[in-house]
């Protein structure tokens, strides 16, 4: 990824931008996270059909595939230009592997958001329709 994203990255949680690896089941819903060369303690967020979500502190969150072939760079970027056009994407901060490293954004998710307030359909449709055409 881009240097300028790598030194972002970089913090006193993850004090170096080597690379996301060997994840591990620590105690209840954290987990052991290798960053460079520390190991460091994440809470579980999320669970997807594909990837997990983990806080990674700072205002960021660590989205890891479960399957390790799967790599986030065409991803990264096409979140990244999703952003420059206007779309309500999280900032995409460092990417390596099957590992994103991306800003956090609190709130309910489009389905839920549709689930309990179905009259929006039309305006959830739009917006999505404007990130696909992006």
């Amino acid at each position: 990824m881009h240097k300028e994203l790598r030194k972002r990255a970089a913090s006193p949680i993850f004090p170096s931008p080597g690379g996301l690896s060997d994840l591990t089941r620590a105690v209840g819903g954290e987990y052991s996270v290798r960053w460079g060369l520390g190991v460091f303690r994440m809470e579980l967020l999320a669970r997807g059909r594909d990837c997990d979500v983990f806080d990674a502190g700072a205002g960021r969150v660590l989205r890891r595939y479960r399957d390790n072939r799967y790599l986030v760079e065409r991803e990264s970027k096409v979140m990244a230009y999703a952003r420059s056009q206007g779309c309500p994407v999280p900032e995409v901060l460092d990417a390596q592997g099957c590992d994103l490293l991306l800003e956090r954004v609190d709130g309910p998710t489009m389905a839920a958001d549709l689930m309990a307030r179905p009259w929006l359909l039309r305006r959830h449709a739009r917006l999505l329709a404007s990130i696909h055409a992006a």
